[in-house]
């Protein structure tokens, strides 16, 4: 029986670190990967060198420098593995990029919030971005038993309020913040995609990323994504929610899908989650789409205020669940 040809073993290893080190490094399928570093190993093998009478005098470098290599590899995968959180923080900036972006796109919001007694109650909002300071929120309310739109919105003059009667109001975003609290909404500022996504790479969350994920569109296109979650360390603030998931598109780094959850305890009320969802881009939507006055016809009279203190304004409008600041 002829010996085990040492030479051959120590090339494999050697190839076998190296592959690992690219591999660690490269986003590709699974079974992808174990073909790539079987090919590696096999090729090394064929092409050693012919100067085998080297390699004994040579053994204690080849050691250390698998030793070492190996540790390079630790390393690596540690900064690499999937469940990375820098590879979380990539993926979360990487859509805050693209999400202020100076393109219009729609977002359905869905807005779940728990009542008193145990009952739910969910809202589903129409919402237009473009860029990091305009907005604009559709919400469905009724007046009388009729059914009417409140719009809310920001651009980079003004935030504004139009109720579905009486005044436009304008100010800052103080205002529009006063304007929601004085009716018992949901007070919170998730609602613009990249306030939720700077949310999520704050401090006071960690992250990771879990295993990619697709999901249809509503042209049915499918969209291949990175799952990331952002879960709170502190229970001390509970208006922060609990936890935020993202999908964000492998192609284009876009957030296709966004959830925020909250812990709300049985027998109180608050809102539950917030789920955006991308719909699509509307280049056809002018910049005027984002101030108040593309969104009524007529005459209104418009309010400018700083603040909701005057006491000329009149009371609270029908309550609404909206989720926004």
């Amino acid at each position: 029986m002829s010996k085990p040809d040492r030479t051959d073993n120590s090339e494999r290893n050697d190839a076998f670190v190296e592959s690992l080190l690219l591999s660690a490094t490269q986003t590709e399928d699974h079974e992808d990967r174990i073909r790539r570093v079987m090919a590696s190993i096999e090729v090394a093998t064929k092409t050693r060198s012919a100067g085998r009478n080297l390699h004994s005098t040579r053994r204690l470098l080849r050691w250390s420098s698998l030793a070492a290599t190996a540790a390079i590899l630790l390393l690596v995968l540690t900064v690499f593995q999937n469940g990375s959180p820098n590879v979380a923080v990539a993926a979360v900036e990487r859509s805050l990029a693209v999400a202020v972006e100076r393109i219009t796109r729609s977002y359905s919001v869905r807005v779940e919030y728990q009542l008193a007694g145990g009952a739910s109650l969910v809202k589903t909002n129409s919402l237009y971005v473009q860029g990091p300071d305009r907005f604009v929120l559709r919400h469905p309310t009724a007046v009388n038993g009729t059914e009417m739109n409140v719009w809310l919105g920001r651009n980079e003059d003004e935030s504004w309020v139009l109720p579905p009667i009486g005044p436009v109001l304008k100010g800052d975003g103080q205002m529009v913040h006063q304007w929601i609290d004085r009716r018992n909404d949901i007070a919170t500022s998730y609602l613009h995609v990249a306030t939720i996504l700077e949310r999520m790479g704050s401090r006071g969350f960690s992250l990771e990323s879990l295993p990619d994920e697709s999901l249809t569109r509503i042209d049915g296109q499918v969209e291949h994504c990175q799952f990331i979650r952002a879960t709170r360390e502190s229970n001390t603030d509970l208006d922060l929610p609990a936890e935020i998931e993202l999908w964000a598109s492998r192609e284009t780094g876009m957030a296709m899908r966004l959830i925020a959850h909250w812990q709300v305890r049985e027998g109180e009320t608050g809102r539950v989650l917030v789920e955006l969802s991308f719909l699509r881009d509307e280049p056809h939507l002018a910049n005027s789409w984002f101030a108040a006055e593309a969104h009524y016809e007529g005459e209104r009279p418009v309010m400018n205020l700083q603040s909701l203190e005057d006491s000329s304004l009149p009371g609270p409008a029908p309550r609404t669940v909206l989720d926004l600041h």
